[in-house]
């Protein structure tokens, strides 16, 4: 009791009598053997965890400067005990969010971007990525067909409108424009005809992951993964928790299949796209098992960028899926015949007719004993007003998210 209440006595009788009326209460309400409260919504028995990819990727996802301010609202209202995101790619939008989730979610964990490449002294060398006979076509192309276009759209534009002259263009040049993706068409094109290759990583090499909690973090690392033209890494934080212990939580957001885009992106240098993800697969494996016990339980969640077949969700990268749950990994969501996709062909951001679309977001658990419940989040349509004041119908992102509850058997 406070001091403040020790010194209130009406305050105190009032306080007495209400235990003693709840007891009596409890007393006469159940005939329980094993103390168990009669209360109805008590969920201080179970663990909840949620992951969404927030769809935040300027230049690539519509809308996501208008999207921001309602994504932020949704997640903050989660009721959870931990959220991971990714693609939340700008300093102001980690802030936003930080913001919006201050309350509840009082204790964050994001990586500060790396813009550098080691081999940025060599590629600086080697003249401009995109020489003037190779980007002019794509640059006249882009002022016609393009002008106007906001910058979150532009990239869509280009590839539908002047898809062969990007095409036309080098395997550097594409790897280049690929990597200012999210700036106007004179910062991509000024950056990418200049000597030394303009940013070697999309969005400054931020990572686009985060984790946030209401309970505070015991520990917190990072692994910084190879990757190609965006920035890719895995999370790690442990927390105390009531309920599980200790909990082992990582997040991460795999490189992207970009041979799926149309027109396809060439992989810079050798090697392929799905075997990048690979190798970063086997790679944080290794990491995590470093990192735990068997006596701890361990969530690993995140935009795989893979997924297996099932009926109500498409195939991609199966191997690597299959490489991702290799051990003891429970995926709940894939084992449940109801599961669906989460980057969906309906969604009015995906924007494709016919099927359905993979499930790339994923929730797996190691030495747990209990039930997981997992089920898809965030999936409902938003009314937004575009820059220009027309009122438009979308989703909240491109990915729709999941929410896992890990209730102890």
């Amino acid at each position: 009791m406070t001091k403040r209440a020790k010194t209130n006595t009406r305050k105190t009788l009032w306080l007495i009598l209400g235990l003693s009326m709840a007891l009596l209460v409890a007393a006469c309400g159940t005939d329980s053997d094993d103390g168990d409260s009669t209360d109805s919504g008590d969920t201080s028995e179970a663990f909840n965890i949620a992951t969404y990819n927030a769809g935040l990727a300027r230049g690539f996802v519509d809308q996501a400067e208008e999207r921001a301010p309602l994504v932020f609202d949704a997640v903050a209202d989660l009721s959870v005990d931990v959220v991971a995101v990714q693609e939340v790619w700008t300093p102001e939008d980690v802030e936003g969010l930080e913001a919006a989730m201050a309350d509840t979610f009082p204790n964050s964990f994001f990586l500060d971007p790396q813009p550098d490449d080691p081999d940025a002294e060599v590629a600086a060398d080697q003249g401009p990525p995109c020489p003037l006979d190779e980007s002019k076509p794509l640059e006249d192309c882009a002022r016609v067909k393009c002008d106007g276009v906001a910058d979150d759209q532009l990239s869509d534009c280009v590839l539908e409108s002047c898809g062969t002259e990007f095409s036309a263009t080098c395997e550097e040049c594409q790897s280049c424009l690929a990597a200012n993706i999210g700036g106007s068409l004179d910062e991509i094109l000024d950056a990418c005809t200049k000597e030394g290759g303009g940013s070697a990583f999309a969005y400054g090499g931020a990572f686009g992951i985060g984790l946030l909690s209401a309970e505070p973090f015991v520990e917190e690392d990072s692994l910084v993964l190879e990757s190609s033209l965006t920035r890719r890494a895995v999370l790690h934080v442990q927390i105390d928790d009531p309920v599980l212990g200790t909990v082992n939580i990582f997040n991460t957001h795999l490189t992207a299949n970009l041979d799926l885009s149309d027109p396809p992106v060439p992989y810079p240098g050798d090697g392929s796209w799905s075997a990048e993800q690979s190798d970063q697969i086997e790679t944080l494996h290794g990491w995590i098992d470093e990192r735990t016990s068997d006596d701890e339980v361990t969530i690993f969640v995140g935009d795989m960028n893979n997924s297996p077949e099932g009926e109500q969700y498409s195939a991609e990268a199966p191997d690597n899926y299959e490489l991702l749950v290799e051990g003891d990994w429970v995926d709940a969501y894939v084992d449940d015949p109801d599961a669906e996709c989460t980057y969906c062909n309906a969604n009015l951001l995906v924007g494709i007719d016919g099927g359905t679309g993979p499930m790339l977001d994923h929730v797996l658990v190691e030495n747990f004993d209990g039930d997981i419940d997992v089920k898809r989040i965030l999936t409902d349509p938003v009314e937004l007003e575009t820059d220009d004041g027309t009122m438009i119908t979308t989703n909240l992102s491109d990915h729709y998210g999941l929410e896992a509850t890990l209730t102890p058997g």
